[in-house]
C-alpha cells in the first residue's frame, strides 16, 4: 500500500495581516472576545482545506463563512458569550458549504491515529482540538487540552522523533509558529484533546 502526503494548504490567519496576530493576542484583554475574529479558528482551518480543492471564487470570505456557520449551530450564544465551534456541526457545515466527500467529527484519537490519517493511501486533513498553548513548542503542559483548532496535514519522522506538521491560524510570525509548524509529538500530545474534524475530498471511483 503506497502512503501519500497531503499537499501543504494555503495559510489563513485568524487576524489580518498575519503579522498582527501576536499583537492582537497579547492585547486580548482590551478586545471584545465575542467578535467574529476571536471565534473563527475553525473557519480558518476549513477555509484552508477548501482552498486546496476548490477554486478561489468558490470559497466565501471568513465573515460570510462565520455567519453561515452560526446559522447552522456551529457557534451558539450562551449567556451573552459565543460558544463553539461544535465539532459535529462544523463537520456538517463543511459537507454542506463545500460538498466535501467526507467531513466528520472524531473523538478519542491517538497520535498514531492522527499520523495514519494525514499520511496514508488516501490521506485526510485533521482539524485538531488543542490548547492555544500549542504555539509554545516548549513549556509546561497546559491545564486545558482544548479551546483552539489547528490544521494538521503532515507527519515527519526523524532521528529526533516524530513531528506533526500543521498550520496554526493564531501562531506568531516572530516565533515561526503559523505556517508548516513542526510540533514535537510530546508537545502535540500535551496539547491535543483527542477530538478532531477529519476532512477529505476524494471522489468515488
Amino acid at each position: 500500500m503506497e502512503r501519500r502526503r497531503l499537499p501543504e494548504p494555503p495559510f489563513v490567519a485568524q487576524f489580518e495581516p498575519a503579522e498582527d496576530v501576536e499583537r492582537r493576542i497579547n492585547n486580548r484583554d482590551n478586545e471584545d472576545m465575542n467578535g467574529p475574529e476571536w471565534n473563527w479558528c475553525g473557519m480558518c482551518d476549513v477555509r484552508m482545506v477548501a482552498f486546496t480543492c476548490r477554486r478561489p471564487d468558490e470559497v466565501p470570505s471568513l465573515d460570510d463563512m462565520y455567519r453561515a456557520a452560526f446559522e447552522r449551530g456551529v457557534y451558539r450564544m450562551v449567556d451573552g458569550d459565543v460558544i463553539g465551534a461544535y465539532h459535529k456541526e462544523l463537520a456538517e457545515y463543511g459537507r454542506r458549504q463545500f460538498a466535501f466527500t467526507r467531513s466528520r467529527a472524531a473523538r478519542g484519537l491517538s497520535a498514531d491515529a492522527v499520523a495514519d490519517t494525514v499520511y496514508a493511501e488516501r490521506p485526510e486533513y485533521v482539524i485538531a482540538s488543542v490548547s492555544a498553548q500549542i504555539r509554545d513548542l516548549e513549556g509546561p503542559p497546559p491545564e486545558k487540552k482544548s479551546g483552539h483548532l489547528v490544521l494538521v496535514y503532515g507527519v515527519e519522522v526523524t532521528d529526533e522523533g516524530r513531528f506533526f506538521i500543521l498550520h496554526n491560524s493564531t501562531g506568531f510570525v516572530s516565533t515561526n509558529t503559523q505556517r508548516a509548524v513542526r510540533v514535537p509529538e510530546k508537545r502535540f500530545l500535551e496539547c491535543f484533546s483527542g477530538n478532531a474534524i477529519i476532512i477529505s475530498d476524494y471522489k468515488e471511483e
